[in-house]
């Protein structure tokens, strides 16, 4: 009916100048994981701003998050195993366990040759990571392996650092430690190489009304990361 058409269409109009423009005026805020942030996102993001550049961003981290808080964020790039309530959720990585170190160790300690090394080595440990060292051990085939607790870490980034020092080894994920690599802060001492479950999700709400820009940094992100978007 033509009464009813004519209402809908101001409330559109409405709803579009109450929340549309106030969201655009808005940066679109980004909660990231530290390391996905550092070794993933930052050399990629000059590409993003070159193709958008009217897109305001904001980056914030999200260590200690809490999975049951709703997010304070537009979008979140979240580490795990994807389980998670009343969110919308897409995996990014699908990755590889790689043992990483720095070409030299401290204390002149030889590069270890081999998985059975790694008992007399300092090994650096993530917290909150469902797959680590022990995990790694038991799919490689080294159960025999003892290992001592070392280091730990509430973040990624700050365990590879740790390693490029020297002063360890780290378990690196392959989606992460190329440019380390490249720049030989980081080898892989051996070829091993473990698939692990966990992954990077982008995480958006069920229930709020995204920015208008989220729609736009979900494309790029996923044409970045090579999956296949489903809009």
């Amino acid at each position: 009916m033509p009464a009813v058409r004519e209402s809908i269409e101001r409330i559109s109009i409405v709803t579009e100048e109450v929340f549309g423009q106030r969201r655009r005026s808005q940066p679109l805020t980004v909660k990231v994981s530290l390391v996905f942030l550092n070794t993933w996102l930052t050399p990629r993001i000059e590409k993003f701003r070159l193709k958008h550049p009217n897109v305001r961003l904001r980056f914030t981290s999200n260590i200690w998050l809490d999975s049951k808080e709703q997010t304070d964020s537009d979008l979140e790039i979240r580490y795990g195993q994807g389980r998670w309530s009343n969110v919308q959720s897409e995996r990014l990585t699908w990755d590889h366990l790689i043992p990483v170190c720095s070409p030299k160790l401290v204390n002149g300690k030889p590069i270890p040759s081999s998985p059975g090394d790694l008992a007399n080595y300092e090994l650096l440990h993530v917290i909150g990571y469902e797959e680590g060292w022990g995990y790694w051990l038991k799919q490689a085939g080294f159960h025999d392996v003892e290992i001592d607790e070392g280091i730990q870490f509430d973040t990624l980034i700050s365990t590879l650092e740790m390693a490029s020092y020297g002063l360890g080894i780290a378990l690196g994920r392959s989606s992460l430690i190329q440019p380390m690599i490249e720049t030989g802060k980081l080898i892989v001492p051996f070829k091993e190489a473990v698939p692990t479950n966990e992954a990077f999700y982008l995480i958006s709400s069920e229930k709020s009304f995204l920015h208008p820009d989220a729609s736009t940094f979900r494309q790029w992100l996923l044409e970045e990361v090579n999956i296949p978007s489903n809009d």
